[in-house]
């Protein structure tokens, strides 16, 4: 949005896509600035000078052209967007002038040459003419500005700058969303694509991938169904349900977890020469307090042993953060902290997809909650590039539609970042689940023998057509083609299903269901710990809300038992939970705080 005009009058310059650029430029290395002045908040470079300057006037031509488009423009979307826009410009325009102040920073009172001639020429349209023009010139202003932004939020070194680059930053991504979502934001909207050496999915002289319709319930064709997998193992038994070897583990890792990143998070809260690091990296030590509580009480309860101190990978990880300074302090903490969280959550989902016990399950859940906000501020920090994530989950399919010129590991770059065949194969998959779950829950709303059968099943299914609405943009941005009707697996399901009656409908419906979701979390988990693709890490996150509260809803039914329930995953060095008949294991301290070596 805003600043974008800015950019332009500065030289007209045009670079790679606004959103692949803010990716590169989060991880790109500053160069020395020679315009550094002292300032509160840290040294204040001429590009956070610049940036106050170019905000501002921003403000000056967007502000008159929004409001003039919310009386003026021939179509309501337009007035509708554009007004908010302007409306939204106010705040941002306060904002600007009381960083600027505080910084001592001259701002301009008027736009410069270049904006008054965009307003004068959108001033001069008529009916659906002055439409396309107001929508042209300000996507492509904030086009150019939004990579500017996430330079300076990355480079800067004052923090008042820091925190008003990540305000403007919403700000132009909602006013890139509002303005096409007017639809004139087409190709001379928009500002270059990055320059790439490999392909996109979809090369711009072919067709694009038709985007599939809405889910329909198909033909079941009566194909046969695979057996229910089994796990070797033998859960100890408890009053919550049976409890697995990975079960165990999990907790003993939940419990590590605290035991090294607490007394990290805590010294980067002082150490850590950035704000934003001390400021996430804190919250995060005091978020393992809480979470360290909760599973020191569900062990406790169910007799699992843990561990009092960090493993010795751990011990590792913590001397060599602590051997840091500067800002190689905060990239490696955040480094390593970002990586453990990566390998961690896809664990944790596969244990609440696959676990028998309810303490279990519901410990799970609240962990998994920990973990995505963890990942969330540690990504917030700026220092999470490539390295720092685990790989992507391997996939067998999700070749990029209509090309044959995909990279060796099948990456492709789009303007949100690389896009794996993981991030693709995530998209069919979450597709392919609305096509047999929602005619499953529509029939079952009608045909299921319990009320709490036909209610769950029939709001899992409405929810779902919402989750495939979202799965269908989202892969038509990113070019990714979908199916159209169920695998054949899927088929065969729904031709069970639909051949049962009474009871047995009821349980078979929940059995598969169950299952099919138990399978597909992990999934979802791997990738959002694992892409770099920041429109699929959003689609994850949202992807594994609905899984979970559908798995939920499934369990509530009172029918899903063993069967329903996919195997755990391994987990050779779970401990024994301490027999009924000798002492319970004393329930660990609180988190002991190892010091860290070095300074």
């Amino acid at each position: 949005m805003l600043l974008g005009g800015c950019v332009a009058a500065a030289g007209g310059e045009t670079g790679p896509g606004p959103r692949a650029q803010a990716v590169a430029a989060s991880t790109a290395p500053t160069p020395a600035d020679p315009g550094l002045v002292e300032a509160r908040g840290g040294p204040l470079s001429a590009a956070d000078r610049d940036l106050l300057v170019k905000v501002r006037l921003a403000g000056l031509w967007e502000l008159p052209v929004g409001r003039q488009a919310a009386q003026r423009a021939a179509r309501a979307r337009t007035r509708e967007n554009l007004g908010q826009i302007a409306r939204m410009h106010v705040d941002l325009d306060a904002d600007v002038r009381s960083v600027a102040a505080k910084l001592r920073v001259p701002l301009p009172d008027e736009p410069n040459a270049d904006q008054q001639a965009w307003i004068a020429e959108i001033s001069g349209k008529q009916g659906l003419a002055y439409d396309r023009t107001a929508v042209m010139r300000l996507r492509m202003a904030h086009g150019k500005v939004f990579p500017l932004i996430a330079q300076v939020r990355a480079s800067t070194q004052n923090t008042l700058i820091r925190d008003f680059a990540e305000r403007s930053a919403k700000f132009v991504n909602t006013h890139m969303d509002m303005l096409e979502a007017t639809g004139f934001a087409d190709a001379a909207a928009l500002p270059p694509p990055p320059e790439v050496t490999g392909p996109v999915p979809v090369p711009p002289d072919e067709d694009l991938p038709r985007e599939p319709a809405a889910a329909s319930l198909p033909t079941p064709d009566g194909l046969a169904v695979e057996d229910v997998p089994e796990s070797s193992e033998e859960p100890a038994p408890t009053e919550w349900g049976p409890l697995s070897g990975a079960d165990r583990d999990l907790l003993v890792k939940v419990r590590q977890a605290g035991l090294w990143e607490i007394p990290v998070g805590r010294q980067a809260a002082q150490r850590a020469s950035r704000a934003k690091t001390r400021e996430n990296l804190g919250e995060i030590a005091r978020m393992h307090v809480d979470l360290d509580a909760d599973v020191r009480s569900v062990a406790a309860k169910l007799r699992v042993p843990l561990p009092d101190l960090p493993s010795d990978v751990q011990q590792g990880w913590m001397a060599e953060i602590s051997g840091q300074d500067g800002l190689a302090y905060d990239r490696t903490a955040v480094a390593r902290l970002r990586m453990a969280h990566g390998k961690v959550f896809p664990a944790i989902a596969q244990v609440r997809a696959s676990t028998q016990n309810t303490l279990i399950r519901d410990f799970a859940e609240r962990s998994a909650k920990f973990v995505n906000a963890h990942m969330d501020m540690l990504e917030a920090t700026g220092l999470v590039d490539a390295a720092a994530l685990p790989p992507p989950p391997e996939v067998a399919a999700a070749k990029p539609a209509g090309s044959g010129q995909t990279s060796p590991d099948g990456v492709v770059p789009t303007e949100w970042g690389p896009l794996s065949p993981a991030d693709r194969d995530l998209l069919v998959k979450v597709r392919l689940a609305g096509l047999w779950e929602i005619p499953v829950g529509r029939q079952a709303a009608q045909r299921a023998a319990r009320a709490r059968t036909r209610e769950n099943l029939g709001q899992i299914a409405r929810m779902h057509v919402e989750l495939d609405a979202d799965v269908r943009s989202v892969a038509a941005k990113l070019r990714v083609p979908l199916p159209d009707e169920p695998n054949a697996d899927q088929r065969a399901w729904i031709a069970e299903i639909s051949g049962k009656q009474g009871l047995a409908y009821d349980r078979t419906a929940v059995m598969r269901l169950r299952m099919a979701h138990g399978k597909v979390f992990p999934l979802i988990a791997q990738v959002r710990a694992s892409t770099q693709n920041t429109l699929i890490r959003d689609f994850a996150e949202r992807s594994a809300k609905f899984v979970n509260a559908h798995m939920d809803m499934l369990e509530a039914t009172g029918l899903v038992g063993p069967n329903a329930l996919p195997p755990p995953p391994d987990a050779d060095d779970a401990p024994d939970p301490v027999p009924f008949g000798e002492p319970a294991p004393t329930e660990p301290p609180a988190t002991a705080l190892p010091r860290p070596t070095g300074p």
